[in-house]
């Protein structure tokens, strides 16, 4: 926001679509940190929120297999990414996230292969795997780290940062789905473990 001098960093799956429509922002969605590197953005209030990977995880998982990517009007060829999903279970959505590349996902539904650009991999796949704290490098230049777990009360701390009035938040995108802990075995507990260990041990997060 130029006039009042914020970024907003949305980390996919944090609440960043519900700050958004608070905020009225519009533009460039799941960008890092690093991308507003330019010097005037040095004095700019910069702000995030994290969310507990393992709960995270859930969310993608459910976002992806259920209607939203169909009831939110999205174009080809998000439904057929949808299509690898659909009944494989959540073992194997976590394996895929953490390790499919835009090749791999093509071999599962060599349809994709009819849409050339790779803007739809980067936007709706590989940047719901990147680590939370690799989007905010270098994380000691963000003012304020928002937790999803506590996301109006740090949004109220928020507004007063930057000077606007208090407001409660819209609930975009909410997946219907039961506790996070549900979801896990051994397998998929210590994969999101071991791949989320930065995000995890800086953050504070807990199974």
């Amino acid at each position: 926001n130029e006039e009042k001098k914020f970024i907003f960093i949305h980390i996919p799956k944090t609440g960043g679509s519900s700050i958004e429509e608070a905020l009225s922002l519009e533009g460039f969605q799941h960008n890092t940190h690093a991308f507003y590197s330019d010097e005037k953005y040095n004095q700019y209030f910069k702000f995030s929120v994290v969310r507990n990977p393992w709960d995270k995880m859930v969310s993608d998982y459910e976002w992806m297999i259920n209607d939203y990517l169909f009831l939110n009007g999205l174009p080809a060829p998000f439904p057929l990414l949808k299509q690898i999903f659909i009944g494989r279970g959540f073992n194997f959505f976590v394996k895929a996230l953490l390790e499919y590349s835009y090749l791999d996902l093509v071999r599962e539904k060599p349809e994709l292969a009819n849409y050339r650009s790779e803007k739809w991999f980067h936007m709706h796949f590989a940047t719901h795997r990147q680590r939370q704290i690799d989007f905010l490098e270098p994380i000691e230049k963000i003012n304020f780290v928002a937790k999803f777990e506590n996301l109006q009360g740090d949004f109220d701390e928020i507004c007063e940062m930057i000077n606007l009035p208090k407001q409660t938040l819209p609930h975009k995108n909410k997946t219907r789905r039961k506790q996070y802990r549900h979801y896990y075995d051994k397998e998929s507990h210590d994969l999101v473990q071991k791949f989320y260990e930065k995000d995890i041990n800086y953050f504070g997060y807990q199974f």
